[in-house]
């Protein structure tokens, strides 16, 4: 079972994209806070289009988290980025934990530019493991 969300620049804004941590980190706790409320918004929405189902058990699943972005961050900075979108697919059930017994993690990054022909986005797939 794979299924797929889909999260752009064109439908949600410049926030569709995830902000770096080192940037992140310089803000007051509010702005993480509304960061985290609006991507659970993003993760709803996209569930609920495309017909996503919550997930029913206590499942151990991968989640590839592609970000296609204009400036590529370094590894360490992509995986911790992820936070907020992460913690967004619990909360809204498209994972059942984020824990290591229930998830398996694959973050990528793509340039998206006029060169590349890539729009930025992030894209979430989820497939079941267990």
């Amino acid at each position: 079972m794979t299924d797929k969300l889909i999260i752009t620049v064109e439908k949600y804004g410049k926030d569709a994209i995830v902000p770096s941590v080192n940037v992140m980190q310089r803000k007051h706790w509010s702005v993480m806070h509304k960061t985290l409320k609006k991507w659970r918004l993003f993760v709803s929405n996209e569930m609920r289009a495309t017909q996503v189902k919550k997930v029913p058990e206590s499942a151990k699943y991968r989640l590839l988290i592609v970000s296609y972005r204009k400036r590529l961050l370094d590894v360490d900075n992509l995986f911790a980025s992820h936070k907020w979108c992460i913690d967004s697919l619990r909360k809204e059930k498209f994972i059942w934990d984020d824990d290591p017994a229930h998830l398996e993690l694959v973050c990528q990054q793509e340039k998206a530019n006029k060169t590349t022909g890539e729009i930025p986005r992030t894209v979430i797939v989820r497939e079941k493991i267990i």
